[in-house]
């Protein structure tokens, strides 16, 4: 009589080792560096505020989006190039950069011809091997009127293998 009240429990025990594996099992450990390969980075305008009574200097209206494509080289993958981040036309260099355990926060100081001053962008994120998830708040400080403060919404994936030379920021 035992023996027949155990039945269903080994049943049970037997199908429950198919079971679909727990939020902590499925999480796998955060990645420590992106992969190399093409990566497409999308922007995505969230606020446009100007700081004086210019016109902007910068024209990306609220709502708007750009995509641009870089190429991450082997050597980079721990420390991509700055152009990965930077806005399209921009020349930057990184300030600070911290990328571990799946979070990136990188401080980048950029320039664009035809614009004296400074352009200032904090990239906060986090990212697997083949993605990445962020915001990015940049501020202008030109020599002349133009001054404007941009929030953005940044997301990227590894598209495949480099299809051109690594970019340099």
């Amino acid at each position: 009589m035992r023996f027949i009240a155990l039945v269903p429990l080994v049943v049970l025990a037997a199908c429950s080792e198919g079971a679909a594996p727990t939020k902590q099992e499925a999480e796998a450990p955060p990645a420590e560096q992106l992969s190399a390969g093409q990566w497409e980075m999308t922007t995505e305008v969230t606020r446009l505020t100007q700081r004086d009574k210019g016109a902007p200097a910068i024209k990306t209206p609220e709502g708007s989006r750009s995509t641009m494509s870089s190429c991450v080289a082997e050597a980079d993958v721990k420390k991509p190039q700055p152009a990965l981040f930077g806005q399209e036309g921009s020349e930057c260099t990184y300030r600070d950069i911290y990328m571990r355990s799946g979070r990136l926060n990188a401080t980048l100081a950029c320039s664009r011809a035809g614009l004296g001053g400074t352009i200032a962008t904090n990239v906060n994120g986090s990212f697997t091997a083949g993605t990445f998830e962020g915001t990015a708040s940049t501020e202008t400080s030109l020599s002349g009127e133009g001054d404007v403060r941009i929030d953005a919404k940044l997301t990227g994936r590894r598209t495949g293998d480099c299809t051109a030379a690594p970019a340099k920021g």
